[in-house]
């Protein structure tokens, strides 16, 4: 229990404690386990963080300094929570809660002549209220075979197995 960064525990924790409130006053089903396989893997480090732009590095209990590239510009402001993700392809991602200060914009008026109605469908990607058909761009059709392919392949694999596992990263990948 040292080698774990205790805010993190506690953020767990408290993940726990809504789901179950959520579970027994407003309906929604009883909390699930993570499975040892499940390949999205995350973890919220409430305080003690912190960021330096200037030479791209994190800091984070029990961690030190962390390299990471930085793909946008944060805002300035107070650090609240950082979240550590990693993808099924083995990928790690921050992602950075931090309060700016400001005020939400107010909620902007609508007129009802601009309003537009979508009725999503099987057969045509989306109809308009205009009577405009969006047609279904099919984007798995074009790379089914490859993804029949490599299926094909994880269900001849041992469940439970390394190979297994590599096949399923390969599907998770296409």
């Amino acid at each position: 229990m040292k080698e774990v960064n205790a805010g993190a525990l506690q953020q767990a924790s408290r993940n726990l404690n809504k789901a179950f409130t959520n579970f027994f006053n407003f309906g929604f089903g009883y909390p699930q386990n993570k499975k040892k396989k499940d390949h999205h893997f995350s973890f919220q480090i409430p305080q003690h963080c912190s960021l330096d732009t200037s030479i791209s590095k994190v800091l984070l209990p029990k961690f030190g300094w962390i390299k990471v590239k930085m793909h946008r510009e944060i805002s300035k402001g107070s650090l609240k929570t950082i979240t550590i993700s990693r993808t099924p392809t083995g990928k790690y991602y921050i992602s950075f809660l931090t309060n700016d200060g400001e005020k939400l914009p107010e909620k902007q008026e609508f007129s009802h002549a601009t309003l537009i109605g979508i009725d999503v469908g099987v057969t045509t990607f989306a109809t308009l209220s205009t009577g405009e058909k969006i047609d279904n761009p099919k984007f798995l059709k074009n790379s089914l075979e490859r993804l029949k392919c490599l299926q094909r392949r994880v269900s001849k694999k041992v469940k439970g197995s390394k190979n297994r596992r590599k096949a399923i990263y390969k599907l998770t990948k296409s």
